[in-house]
């Protein structure tokens, strides 16, 4: 999963901000990483192949506007063209993007002909359509009429070197909005929030946040209107996103699940939920990708040799193609999945009584 963090705000170090933002990030993973941030109608770019390291940021102005990514490759290489942020062709719109935009190749036939390509991912394709859309539309409604002609689970963050705020939009994959004094922040994880807030809102699927350095406007893509949020109030300690004295993160969050487990049980009855919801539904899934699917692979002897209960695997790229198989022989309802990050359990029960 890529990192994302953005800024907008008071302060005038709006690179160097976003830029330690994506290093709390890190543990995600990722083979190159870029930052974006305007200065005078003007865009800094900086982007890099590799780790973070020791790297510093050359030259760049103050700014108190500013957006950054880590990347992980999908489409295209490992190249500093493929990484992020990806600019239009006029170089006044800078984009990140996490997920993957399916219909791309489509889109990018469509607008090939007017605009320059210079990447090979699917993500510089919303950047171009943003830039059209532009030609007759405000900023957000740029965006928003890009976003919802793309297919696929996608993040979208994009900032406008002719416009003082920050635009971003959700379905599938994470985003956290973050509340400060004349100064707000957005990231893929709300980690990355804590040295400057506590106060959140994670977006929904379909929500579109117009971030300014005073306000925080959330807009349903599909209605387009504005809806009344309450933020919420993270009770996480900096001890929740450091090592803690492990040298990874991987080793911290394994010694961590036995304590997360059990806190999980001990918040509105959750585990008895969580049991009932297993026992009344047709199949059950535990999904994950690489070392998480392992974890499930492992799971499903325990459920079977503890629990009497048959688990499935399955890995998490590929389980909405195992889902839509799930509805097809079972048209009563959908089967419960259960995601393996313990951190972030939720049961999603079934949308009909089976």
């Amino acid at each position: 999963m890529c990192g994302i963090f953005g800024y907008i705000g008071k302060r005038h170090d709006g690179a160097d901000i976003v830029f330690e933002g994506i290093k709390t990030l890190e543990y995600r993973g990722y083979d190159s990483w870029g930052v974006a941030a305007i200065s005078n109608k003007d865009l800094f770019i900086q982007k890099q192949i590799g780790k973070i390291g020791n790297a510093k940021l050359n030259n760049h102005p103050k700014s108190s506007l500013a957006i950054a990514h880590t990347r992980w490759a999908t489409h295209g290489g490992v190249t500093i063209a493929n990484a992020h942020p990806h600019l239009d062709c006029s170089k006044t719109i800078a984009l990140i993007h996490n997920g993957i935009i399916e219909n791309y190749d489509v889109l990018k036939k469509q607008l090939h002909l007017r605009h320059t390509f210079l990447s090979e991912t699917d993500s510089e394709v919303a950047s171009h359509m943003i830039e059209q859309n532009l030609q007759t539309l405000p900023f957000s409604e740029a965006v928003r009429k890009t976003f919802l002609a793309c297919t696929g689970s996608n993040a979208l963050v994009i900032i406008n070197s002719h416009s003082d705020e920050i635009v971003a939009i959700r379905n599938g994959s994470p985003l956290v909005v973050g509340y400060g004094n004349n100064e707000q922040f957005i990231a893929s994880d709300a980690a990355g929030l804590l040295p400057y807030t506590k106060r959140v809102h994670f977006l929904e699927d379909n929500e579109m946040a117009i971030i300014t350095k005073n306000a925080i406007d959330i807009v349903d893509i599909q209605t387009n209107k504005k809806k009344h949020i309450v933020p919420t109030e993270l009770r996480w300690t900096a001890n929740a996103t450091s090592k803690a004295g492990f040298s990874t993160y991987m080793e911290k969050e394994l010694r961590e699940q036995p304590d997360i487990i059990q806190a999980i049980s001990h918040e509105k009855n959750s585990a008895l939920q969580l049991s009932q919801a297993i026992r009344k539904s047709r199949g059950a899934y535990l999904i994950g990708c690489g070392s998480a699917y392992y974890a499930c692979l492992a799971g499903t002897y325990l459920f079977s040799t503890i629990a009497k209960r048959h688990i499935n695997a399955c890995v998490a790229s590929e389980f909405t193609f195992q889902e839509e198989m799930s509805k097809d022989q079972h048209s009563g309802g959908f089967p419960i999945f259960l995601s393996p990050v313990v951190q972030d359990l939720r049961c999603l029960w079934p949308q009909q009584k089976i």
